[in-house]
């Protein structure tokens, strides 16, 4: 509901009407039955979204964070996800995450949009070509 952190979820969590019972460790430990059960977990995703895969107007976002996922429109959740140990290159599981998404939703058009340190020369690449395009986002500071 509220996307953020692992230390700030936990905060969020303590301002709720029902109070949850777990503290800061136990979502850091869930991470790993998370990971365990990813595939269970996305094939009942997949269950439920296949049939909007096939409507022309879907639009499908990536989002290559460490933690959560963040969508400005409200008609949206998560349908997939990879788990990476916190050394993992991120240019290096773009494309094959790509790939991934991009059979399983028989799209027909992909356009990503990533920091400036997703975007090396190769993944730049990948995605100039076909129905694949690119956005490099900068910060403004």
């Amino acid at each position: 509901m509220f996307p953020s952190s692992k230390l700030n979820t936990f905060k969020q969590a303590q301002t709720l009407m029902e109070q949850p019972d777990f503290e800061l460790q136990h979502v850091y430990r869930a991470l790993e039955i998370i990971t365990k059960e990813s595939d269970f977990i996305q094939a009942e995703l997949y269950k439920n979204s296949l049939s909007l895969s096939k409507r022309n107007d879907r639009i499908l976002y990536y989002d290559c964070t460490n933690y959560f996922f963040k969508i400005e429109q409200e008609d949206g959740i998560p349908l997939a996800f990879s788990i990476h140990s916190g050394n993992t290159n991120e240019q290096l599981i773009l494309q094959p995450s790509e790939q991934q998404l991009i059979n399983d939703f028989s799209l027909s058009k992909f356009i990503v949009c990533t920091d400036a340190g997703l975007s090396s020369t190769d993944n730049r690449k990948f995605n100039d070509h076909k129905n694949r395009a690119f956005i490099t986002t900068q910060s403004i500071k």
